[in-house]
């Protein structure tokens, strides 16, 4: 159901740019899936254009442009990643190397590599860009206060989350 529910999302979205906002109209006469959407197309093109339609691609752009960190796994997701991402510590552990993420939690682990950070496949030291160096920082200061007994971590406040700087995403 959640494939479906992201297929006929982007299904939409491609119906939008290609056809509402260039003010043309699909050639009903094509077989497939635009010919079923004729029934429902005056309806779409109504909503797209309405004021509602308008403010909500408004406020949908602004809280996409909040967003700092953006994950680079691709469609896979964590499903694909999280493989990789253990046979390359796996990998250094047999070189005798120990990866400078072990003793992370595992989703913060996961968040660092899912979101662009790597390791060095030598050295096991973290490997990241400008984008993800204030929250590596932060996330090695929290993880010394961990070791320290300075920071308990619980469900609501992490090391992830002090890192990022965001709560963590209630519901």
């Amino acid at each position: 159901m959640k494939k479906m529910a992201t297929l006929f999302q982007s299904w939409k979205k491609q119906l939008y740019k290609s056809y509402v906002k260039k003010n043309k109209t699909p050639n009903w006469n094509d077989k497939g899936p635009i010919a079923k959407a004729r029934p429902y197309w005056e309806e779409f093109v109504q909503y797209k254009t309405s004021e509602e339609g308008a403010e909500r691609a408004r406020r949908n752009q602004e809280n996409s442009r909040q967003k700092q960190y953006h994950h680079n796994m691709g469609s896979g997701g964590y499903a694909t990643s999280v493989p990789k991402w253990q046979k390359m510590e796996a990998d250094l552990i047999a070189k005798g190397v120990v990866p400078k993420s072990a003793p992370w939690p595992e989703h913060t682990k996961r968040w660092f590599l899912g979101h662009g950070g790597g390791l060095d496949p030598v050295t096991g030291k973290l490997v990241h860009g400008t984008k993800l160096e204030r929250a590596t920082e932060r996330l090695i200061q929290i993880l010394k206060a961990r070791d320290s007994g300075l920071f308990w971590p619980n469900r609501e406040k992490d090391e992830l989350t002090y890192s990022i700087g965001t709560a963590e995403h209630c519901g």
